[in-house]
């Protein structure tokens, strides 16, 4: 997504990137975290901030898609590709 939404003009890599630097600087992240972790969680967070404030998705959207995946995932078998289905955002 976040080559995805530059390439279509979306928002530049530069101001991504900008945004991503700001992100890493003004939040802590916890020491149980591991290394690669905190670059994720960091990253998809603000990922979700600027698609948010560009709108692109308003947040509620990027809810409805946060809770599909988690719906997909778990009942993906380990190592299969994650696929959304309408059954995917159907409520719980």
């Amino acid at each position: 997504m976040v080559v995805a939404l530059p390439e279509r003009g979306l928002f530049g890599s530069d101001e991504w990137t900008a945004m991503l630097g700001n992100e890493i600087k003004v939040r802590s992240v916890p020491a149980i975290l591991t290394p690669a972790r905190p670059t994720i969680v960091t990253g998809l967070r603000r990922f979700k901030r600027v698609v948010a404030h560009k709108g692109i998705a308003d947040r509620a959207t990027l809810a409805r898609y946060h809770d599909a995946w988690d719906r997909a995932a778990e009942r993906t078998p380990h190592g299969a590709p994650i696929e959304l289905t309408a059954r995917d955002f159907a409520a719980k």
